[in-house]
């Protein structure tokens, strides 16, 4: 019962069951509209015309229902965490993967995730392969939204390890910049007529 009462606000089973930003956005800009409209009415009637109040509260009204049929109807999906079409296109995503067949596992996941947002296991695949790719921030951030899934405890560990690659990634990537730009500036003292001794002691 709890769970068909959330479907009654715009955005909100997707910020509350997934931890999505942009339905949260959503929830809180049609709380805000509402509150406005309601002190347009009730506290301050004279700030908009009677008959443009009307058609803003009806607005409201449609968007509402409206959404609260679409968020009926995703309901279920939301709720789910795999079926039988998803669980197939999962272990396809983990052999491109075991293959280092990156673009390909990162197709398959992503549209898995897209019939079951609340799917850990796949969630926990694309962060693999973000991490493989080198691109670090869109792993931690998916991290981050999986760590608001309830389906994501039997997976504390594995979350924290991907955590501990990520950094781990990260500082050898620095290290190397460091490392190539210490280079680089040697190299164009060298090329400025230095002594290689005193270019390697300058940098």
């Amino acid at each position: 019962m709890a769970l068909r009462a959330i479907c009654l606000w715009p955005g909100l089973p997707a910020a509350w069951l997934l931890g999505v930003s942009r339905s949260l956005l959503i929830a809180l800009v049609f709380a805000w509209c509402v509150c406005g409209l309601l002190l347009a009415t009730f506290v301050w009637p004279d700030w908009i015309a009677v008959s443009l109040l009307r058609l803003l509260w009806l607005t409201a009204i449609a968007t509402w229902i409206g959404a609260a049929l679409k968020n009926c109807l995703r309901l279920p999906g939301m709720l789910a965490t795999s079926d039988a079409h998803s669980s197939l296109a999962l272990v396809g995503a983990q052999q491109e993967y075991l293959r280092g067949n990156w673009f390909e596992a990162e197709a398959s996941v992503l549209q898995v995730l897209h019939q079951h947002p609340r799917d850990a296991e796949a969630m926990l695949l694309l962060v693999g392969i973000l991490r493989r790719t080198r691109r670090f921030q869109p792993a931690l951030r998916r991290l981050r939204q999986l760590e608001l899934l309830e389906t994501a405890a039997v997976w504390h560990f594995e979350i924290e390890r991907e955590k501990e690659w990520i950094a781990r990634a990260m500082a050898d990537d620095s290290k190397a910049l460091e490392n190539e730009a210490g280079k680089r500036a040697t190299d164009e003292l060298t090329d400025k007529g230095a002594d290689p001794d005193v270019a390697e002691t300058a940098v």
